[in-house]
């Protein structure tokens, strides 16, 4: 029987590449490791389905953060309409990357002038802090959290 081997990567679509990229990379310290911009007549029906025109034009690129690529995609043709950013809607995600010192990333990126949902939270279980977490969003309403196991 054929499995699951690993995982490659993760994508999102933008709405403005240059933003992303710059908060990726100059915010959050990512590394560029690749860019392209990507058509075709039936790229459409590949990416996105049937439901969907067949012709598309994106811009593409990927960074690597904490030993994984994120795919980054801004639709030209059709146009990236913005996120909705409501978490409780069926199909919202986040993405979570460990920390080795979540209070110090805080306030680093407090400032950056990054916002964040609340001030870095514990994770209590009987009684005891087990780990700490923080969610903040990026230019496009990407949710991230940062997580710090406490031992």
């Amino acid at each position: 029987m054929a499995s699951v081997t690993k995982v490659v990567h993760t994508g999102f679509t933008v709405m403005d590449m240059e933003k992303t990229l710059d908060f990726w990379i100059n915010i959050l310290g990512a590394t560029q490791t690749g860019s392209a911009v990507i058509e075709g007549d039936d790229l459409g029906r590949g990416i996105l389905g049937t439901h969907t025109t067949p012709y598309v034009k994106l811009k593409m690129a990927t960074v690597r953060l904490g030993g994984f690529e994120i795919e980054f995609f801004q639709y030209l043709t059709p146009a990236t309409t913005p996120y909705h950013g409501d978490a409780s809607v069926a199909g919202s995600a986040h993405i979570a990357y460990e920390v080795d010192n979540i209070e110090q990333i805080y306030c680093d990126l407090c400032n950056k002038g990054v916002t964040f949902h609340s001030s870095v939270n514990n994770n209590t279980e009987n009684g005891k802090v087990v780990s700490k977490w923080v969610y903040l969003r990026d230019p496009n309403n990407i949710c991230i959290e940062f997580v710090q196991n406490v031992e």
